[in-house]
C-alpha cells in the first residue's frame, strides 16, 4: 500500500512538470521598444512619447542594478493597471509599484520624478531577490524591511509583496504576453 502511493505521488509529480521559477535578476532579450509597444496596446491612452520614456528608464535601470527588466516592468503593468493607476496610487506619485501601499486607504510612497520612482522599484525588487548591493544610491525607503536576497523568484513575490494568491502568476502571465506579442 505504501509503495503505492510512493508510485502515485512520483506520477503526479512528473506530470505537474517543473518547479515553477522565474528568476528576478538577471538579462532579457527584448527592448525598451517591445516594452512600449505592449504598453500601449493595452492602453493607447498612455502616451506613446511618456510610455516610450517609461520603458527606457525601467531598462537603463533594471540594467545598472541586474534586475530583469521584462519583470520590473510586467509588475508595473499588474500595479499601474497599464498606467491607468484607478487603485491607491496616483499618476503624480511616480510610484509605479504600490510602494508603501500596505493596507486600504493608504496612498504609499511619493517620488519626485519618473526616474527616481522607477529606480526605488527597481530596488525594492533587487532588495527581495538578490544579498548584492546597490550600484547606485537607495531611494526605497522600504529596502530595510526586506531580508535581502530572500525572494528570487516571480512567484515568490506572492504573499510578500501583495496578498493576491496569483500575483506571482499574474506577474508571469504578463511576462509571456509581452515576450510573445508580434511587433
Amino acid at each position: 500500500m505504501r509503495l503505492r502511493w510512493i508510485f502515485l505521488i512520483f506520477s503526479a509529480l512528473l506530470l505537474a512538470g517543473p518547479l515553477r521559477a522565474t528568476e528576478i535578476m538577471g538579462q532579457d532579450d527584448i527592448s525598451p521598444e517591445r516594452l512600449a509597444d505592449y504598453l500601449l496596446s493595452r492602453n493607447p491612452r498612455a502616451g506613446d512619447h511618456r510610455t516610450r520614456r517609461l520603458a527606457a528608464i525601467y531598462f537603463q535601470e533594471c540594467r545598472r542594478e541586474g534586475v530583469r527588466p521584462l519583470v520590473a516592468f510586467a509588475q508595473m503593468c499588474q500595479e499601474t493597471g497599464h498606467l491607468r493607476f484607478s487603485g491607491a496610487v496616483s499618476r503624480r506619485q511616480n510610484n509605479f509599484c504600490g510602494l508603501g501601499c500596505c493596507r486600504p486607504g493608504v496612498a504609499g510612497e511619493r517620488f519626485p520624478s519618473v526616474r527616481i520612482g522607477v529606480r526605488a522599484h527597481v530596488q525594492h525588487l533587487k532588495a527581495y531577490a538578490s544579498p548584492l548591493p546597490l550600484r547606485s544610491r537607495c531611494v526605497d525607503r522600504n529596502r530595510r524591511w526586506v531580508a535581502l536576497g530572500s525572494v528570487p523568484t516571480v512567484e515568490g513575490l506572492t504573499g510578500r509583496w501583495a496578498m493576491d494568491p496569483h500575483y506571482g502568476d499574474s506577474i508571469v502571465k504578463l511576462m509571456k504576453g509581452i515576450a510573445t506579442r508580434k511587433p
